[in-house]
């Protein structure tokens, strides 16, 4: 909560450097594994996976939409999480599920609070996960997109900049 306030008034610094979004990608999946959770994250990549980026942050982007993918997704159904560095520019995150969400629903999901109502009656979080995902995603200058059909299931695709320019100022007082 304390970097989406420091995002939204302009005082967030990101602590970019280089790093393996692989390496990343595969301690948040190690993470839930350990956790217990009774569905399998298979992972796959393609490319150069090296990049510039808030590792903190990037690895909350992950662990929130795998966590969405688990919670919302088919039950038993694998969730699958496909990184691809091929492009020179940018590297691509998907997550992808079997779940099917409501395409009423897909304009408002980056809002804070969309789903608050219905987590608050199923004890599941706050409502801010995909808006959290967007801000980070955004504060890396990348964007993320979100579909969702019967035949595809739902897919999370995050692009951020290979080269991350720092994209969150600081606001400077006036002296």
């Amino acid at each position: 909560l304390l970097d989406l306030a420091r995002i939204r008034s302009g005082t967030m610094e990101l602590r970019s450097s280089m790093h393996d979004y692989l390496a990343l990608a595969r301690a948040i999946v190690e993470e839930f594994e350990t956790g217990g959770q009774a569905v399998s994250i298979e992972l796959s990549s393609v490319g150069e996976l090296h990049g510039q980026c808030d590792a903190g942050l990037l690895s909350q982007v992950i662990s929130n939409l795998l966590s969405n993918a688990i919670t919302h997704g088919e039950a038993g159904a694998p969730v699958q999480l496909a990184l691809d560095g091929r492009a020179a520019d940018s590297i691509e995150l998907r997550v992808i599920n079997r779940g099917v969400i409501p395409a009423a629903l897909l304009p408002t999901l980056f809002e804070p609070f969309q789903q608050a109502r219905e987590k608050r009656r199923t004890g599941q979080g706050l409502g801010l996960g995909l808006y959290t995902v967007n801000m980070f995603v955004k504060a890396h200058g990348g964007t993320v997109e979100l579909s969702s059909s019967a035949t595809q299931g739902t897919v999370a695709a995050v692009r951020i900049p290979r080269h991350c320019q720092v994209c969150v100022q600081p606001v400077v007082a006036a002296p």
